[in-house]
């Protein structure tokens, strides 16, 4: 009788069960495929993380050991200057009130000097050393101008944000030269006993007060940088920061371009050097 009530539901739920079993293996494969779509998916870049230090740079050229030779490295200025979208306008005149209310009470005001911002980063290779190549075009722009664009995350009148609806986090070489208005120069000195050399921000800075940074920050000014018309010379901006925030002269050190880092955090960019 065992047997025979046995085979009956063999008979009866074999092909059921064995359904089941297809449609859940199914089911299965299909949300472990989109799983690893998803995952494929994501940023196919990672910012720079030393030991448990995750940090906001990407470095987008230069290997840190390579030197980028000077004659490979082309900048270009055009001559319009960058403008504000209209409804991020009233924010710089906001930062430039504030220089004048701060003035007025016999306060430092605000500095605000002429600088310039990065319309257009090209990468190529040398055709016979395949050394790389670099095309930075510049236009020119101005601090307030960086400080308003600098608050990512304050709502607009249609309730975006410059954030999401200037800046795609899948593209971050993309961003619009009006977030990008802070070209600089870091350099990691490193002294011949192999330390390396940091400083302090000040507390009076606007943007990141007392934070530690490189041995030299050094933004590139339009009046001290361009003699004339000729574009800056980032080698001899750095230079220049090294004489005036280290009082060294080109004597003695030697300066080496390894790379150049975006900071997603902020949409500003840099050109890293290491002196030795």
């Amino acid at each position: 009788m065992g047997a025979v009530i046995g085979m009956l539901f063999a008979v009866l739920f074999q092909q059921p069960l064995q359904d089941a079993w297809y449609r859940l293996r199914k089911r299965s494969t299909r949300a472990l495929r989109s799983l690893g779509r998803r995952e494929e998916t994501g940023p196919a870049w990672r910012t720079f993380s030393l030991g448990p230090l995750q940090t906001s740079a990407l470095i987008v050229e230069g290997d840190g050991e390579s030197p980028i030779p000077p004659e490979t490295v082309y900048v270009h200025v055009r001559d319009d200057e960058i403008e504000l979208p209209p409804d991020m306008r009233p924010w710089r005149s906001e930062i430039a009130a504030e220089s004048e209310q701060l003035r007025a009470e016999g306060r430092t005001p605000l500095w605000n000097g002429p600088r310039y911002a990065v319309e257009a980063f090209d990468i190529s290779r040398t055709a016979l050393e395949e050394r790389p190549e670099v095309h930075l075009r510049l236009r020119p722009t101005d601090y307030y101008t960086f400080l308003a664009a600098q608050q990512l995350d304050r709502r607009l009148p249609d309730g975006t944000t410059p954030r999401s609806r200037y800046l795609d986090p899948d593209r971050p070489l993309e961003a619009p030269a009006f977030l990008q208005c802070s070209f600089a120069v870091n350099i990691a000195v490193v002294t011949a006993d192999d330390m390396l050399v940091v400083s302090q921000r000040s507390d009076r800075v606007r943007m990141a007060p007392g934070v530690w940074n490189s041995s030299v920050n050094e933004g590139l000014s339009r009046h001290i940088d361009s003699s004339g018309r000729s574009a800056p010379d980032l080698h001899a901006v750095a230079r220049r920061g090294m004489r005036e925030e280290l009082s060294l002269e080109p004597h003695e050190y030697s300066l080496d371009l390894l790379a150049f880092v975006l900071d997603i955090a902020s949409a500003t960019g840099a050109v890293t050097s290491t002196p030795s």
